[in-house]
């Protein structure tokens, strides 16, 4: 089954996206780079860091919920794998701000990291559009640290977690350490 957005929707879709991406923007701080406009680029590139930014709209139904029928819908949230593939070629220091913004003004702002989304728990399907099949992810929010809606702090949040580097406190490394 194809889904066809009409162009009302995409325009509508546009602009949502181009709202959140300029509030966040606006909370990066001066040096950085903007490449929301590119399909090819990360959002944006602050010394230090990508920044990608992605918006959820509207509520997930079932066509979508039943491959992760476990997962309640306020915390699904459908991210594209080309983005999660562009944000992996900059790893270690990719950031997805993920927004659920279903009811605008009452949005849920979340920060990952690409290696979190990459080792998240999740869904994988391929959504057939007219002409290929494009590859989706079913993640869940919960997994994911929640960000005040002021977002106040993201970039230094962000450059915090970079410098220090969470792996290196894994319980599998620490029980090792231990031995």
């Amino acid at each position: 089954m194809t889904y066809a957005r009409t162009a009302h929707q995409r325009g509508t879709d546009r602009e949502r996206g181009q709202r959140l991406e300029t509030y966040v923007r606006d909370h990066l701080g001066d040096f950085l780079v903007d490449n929301s406009e590119s399909t090819q680029r990360l959002d944006f590139w602050v010394p230090g860091f990508y920044t990608e930014v992605k918006g959820k709209y509207q509520e997930i139904g079932d066509r979508w919920m039943k491959h992760w029928p476990a997962l309640a819908e306020p915390n699904a949230f459908i991210l594209d794998e080309l983005s999660v593939r562009k944000a992996l070629d900059k790893w270690p220091h990719a950031y997805f701000v993920l927004v659920d913004a279903v009811h605008e003004g009452q949005e849920r702002w979340f920060l990952a990291s690409v290696a979190e989304v990459a080792c998240a728990d999740r869904a994988r399907l391929n959504r057939k559009t007219q002409r290929v099949f494009k590859g989706k992810w079913i993640l869940n929010l919960a997994q994911f640290t929640e960000l005040d809606a002021s977002l106040t702090g993201l970039r230094e949040r962000v450059m915090a977690d970079i410098t220090d580097l969470p792996w290196k406190r894994s319980d599998c490394l620490v029980a090792a350490a231990s031995v």
